[in-house]
């Protein structure tokens, strides 16, 4: 009884710590994300700022990179928990998406009346590229390689949206390349700049890529997106008809090995916050969740948020399933255990009895010479009988077996001998 209570108790502590853990665990996450001051860095602080009311079980902290490609070897390394970066950032192989923070559209503008109708038209011109990351201008590339143009026949210079009037207007760029939100940031800021090189009526054309989901397949870290007619607004529609284009995705990645609750609260906040966040971080109301029908994805989904996705999170029970299987095999060990100490003791104090006992006729045979032979015959026929109900217990459990029997014997003798003095005596 002792064991078994001792065992359940402790089953009992250990699923209410366990309980405890899980369900009231604060956690800290070192978020990778660059570079200083940009889009990730900005993200992060909004998180901890727009989840402070509901005291959430999850903080943020912010470790600076320089760029996607260091935030994505931080994860690797093992130096954060998540990271913010681009889709077309070679993904740390431990990585796992949580949500999809936002898409950026790729942009192709070109004045009024070009000649350019895609990106095979650039040999020889000259092409503004909005400031950004360096993968901006790698993706400009793969871009052209793609449509047969080798990227060195194209020149270009590297100049703000706000400033491209003038160049425009003077014809020294032929075509401007960004990558932006849609709506808002770059690419709109450079149509307005556009738009004052040119009359009201001849508005800049946003450029479609015709085999946009062509790109794709060869290069499945993009997407396509479809860009409706005057998204990117003004006084005259730009674009001016519904046009496809490139989009590279923001994502959120955490570690392989964060735990499925803490991922599926995560995701729960991220998008159950995004309208708060989005009064702190521009573009945050895009905040969506990956496609969890997508059986071959190019970043996998974390299986914690998938879960909350799929309205398929486990109850309280499923989650500590688990434990419980566990603790219920700690009791059962236990119990055995204890069950084999009960037997071990039992056994070894009933032969210490019994070789009491024993010590004790042997006294008696040996020293005293009036002993009653028919009482000590039966005396030994009684531990004899217990020593062998202990044996068939226990058969790997035992004595030296010819100790035992020399006694015996030895004793039988000595009961012998006195029966037959005791007749002689009754003779005489």
């Amino acid at each position: 009884m002792i064991v078994f209570g001792t065992a359940g108790l402790v089953a009992s502590v250990i699923v209410s710590l366990l309980a405890f853990w899980l369900l009231s665990a604060r956690y800290t996450l070192t978020v990778a994300a660059g570079p200083a001051q940009g889009y990730g860095q900005r993200f992060v602080s909004a998180l901890n700022e727009a989840f402070k009311p509901e005291e959430p079980r999850i903080r943020f902290n912010y470790l600076g990179t320089v760029d996607s490609e260091a935030s994505a070897l931080a994860l690797q390394d093992g130096r954060a928990d998540l990271a913010i970066m681009r889709s077309d950032v070679t993904p740390p192989s431990n990585g796992l998406v949580i949500v999809i923070l936002r898409r950026d559209a790729v942009g192709l503008l070109v004045p009024h009346g070009s000649s350019i109708s895609g990106f095979a038209d650039l040999e020889g011109k000259h092409v503004a590229l909005l400031p950004g990351s360096h993968l901006n201008e790698q993706l400009f590339n793969m871009l052209l390689t793609y449509s047969g143009v080798e990227p060195k026949k194209v020149m270009r210079t590297t100049i703000a949206p706000s400033d491209l009037t003038d160049p425009i207007k003077s014809k020294k760029v032929d075509a401007v390349f960004g990558i932006g939100p849609i709506g808002t940031g770059p690419i709109v800021t450079a149509l307005a700049a556009m738009r004052r090189a040119a009359p009201r009526d001849k508005p800049p054309v946003f450029v479609a890529i015709d085999d946009a989901a062509g790109f794709v397949k060869a290069h499945p870290a993009m997407e396509t997106i479809d860009v409706p007619k005057g998204s990117f607004g003004g006084a005259t529609s730009v674009p001016d008809d519904d046009a496809t284009t490139l989009a590279l995705t923001w994502r959120l990645i955490a570690k392989d090995t964060m735990l499925d609750t803490v991922a599926g609260e995560l995701a729960r906040l991220l998008i159950l916050s995004k309208n708060r966040l989005g009064t702190l971080m521009p573009g945050a109301q895009e905040i969506i969740a990956p496609d969890t029908d997508d059986k071959s994805p190019y970043l996998p989904l974390h299986p914690g948020a998938a879960a909350y996705f799929n309205d398929d999170e486990e109850s309280w029970f499923d989650r500590f399933e688990d434990v419980f299987y566990l603790v219920a095999m700690l009791g059962s060990v236990l119990a055995s255990i204890g069950a084999g100490t009960i037997g071990y003791f039992r056994r070894h104090k009933h032969r210490a009895t019994d070789l009491a006992d024993l010590s004790n006729l042997m006294q008696t045979v040996a020293t005293d010479p009036n002993f009653n032979p028919d009482a000590a015959e039966a005396e030994l026929n009684a531990l004899v009988k217990r020593g062998l109900t202990l044996r068939a217990s226990h058969p790997d459990d035992l004595d030296d077996a010819q100790t035992m029997q020399l006694t015996l014997n030895e004793m039988r003798q000595q009961i012998a001998a006195q029966r037959a003095t005791l007749a002689r005596s009754t003779q005489t």
